[in-house]
């Protein structure tokens, strides 16, 4: 199957505190594949099992402007 990897974090505001239930979505490069998680109530998120490449990750919550980074 090949090297799996995983992606994790935790989604804050601009002030500095936790983002609970924004929506995180991955959209691998090479095959256009999404996975999308809520960061929990710590505003933590994880993605594992991953195929090793690059990534766009795309963070969403309500009340906030959706922000991208096309190249993770």
């Amino acid at each position: 199957a090949g090297p799996n990897g995983s992606f994790s974090g935790t989604v804050t505001d601009p002030q500095g505190a936790v983002v609970a239930g924004a929506t995180v979505t991955i959209t691998q490069i090479a095959t256009n594949q999404t996975r999308t998680v809520t960061t929990t109530d710590d505003g933590r998120y994880v993605f594992t099992n991953l195929p090793v490449g690059t990534y766009k990750a795309t963070f969403a919550g309500r009340g906030f402007q959706t922000v991208d980074y096309p190249d993770v």
